[in-house]
């Protein structure tokens, strides 16, 4: 992998999408690629704590952990620039992707949901997957998932699809050359 050099302007990168799209482990490659530090929310904030996110997320309910996501984004986008890997959810968060813009460039992974299903499994690590109790109600929550957080998906800078068969260094460099283009047009 060449290594590759961001421009000051355009600041952090932020990754988003669905659970299962491979925000947390391009977010390493991209890191690695441009020489920049890696922030990863969902680690971020299971160090913070001490306790996985399901369990946040048991504990806190919904509202109060998208509040301490919130209050982790706002501390990441002060950090020094890098690449960050959003939470799955971080985008429903009221406010959350007008502070991205102003940080940085946004970028959503697009994968289909077949193919967020066979990644996603039976996981009980995440907690929204973990009351099903089949594949098939794992695919109705991912596809309900996925329509109701559309939207603001689609207010990132730039969509790239990721197809199942792309081996992940050919979306890595994808991804790198989607990052060069866009800091050329800035």
């Amino acid at each position: 992998m060449s290594f590759c050099c961001l421009g000051e302007s355009l600041g952090h990168i932020f990754l988003a999408g669905l659970m299962g799209c491979g925000k947390s482990s391009l977010a390493r490659r991209i890191g690695y690629a441009f020489r920049l530090p890696v922030y990863d929310l969902d680690q971020r904030l299971e160090t913070k704590y001490g306790i996985p996110i399901a369990q946040q997320v048991q504990e806190q309910g919904w509202i109060g952990f998208r509040q301490r996501e919130w209050e982790e984004l706002q501390l990441v986008c002060r950090e020094p620039k890098g690449v960050v890997a959003l939470g799955g959810g971080t985008l429903t968060i009221k406010g959350a992707l007008t502070e991205i813009h102003r940080a940085g460039f946004s970028i959503f992974l697009d994968v289909s949901i077949p193919v967020l299903c066979k990644r996603v499994g039976n996981n009980p690590k995440r907690p929204l997957i973990a009351g099903c109790n089949s594949p098939a109600e794992v695919e109705s929550l991912i596809r309900k998932l996925r329509e109701e957080r559309d939207r603001v998906y689609q207010g990132c800078d730039a969509i790239i699809f990721i197809d199942e068969d792309e081996p992940v260094t050919i979306t890595t460099e994808r991804l790198i050359a989607l990052i060069n283009t866009a800091k050329t047009q800035q």
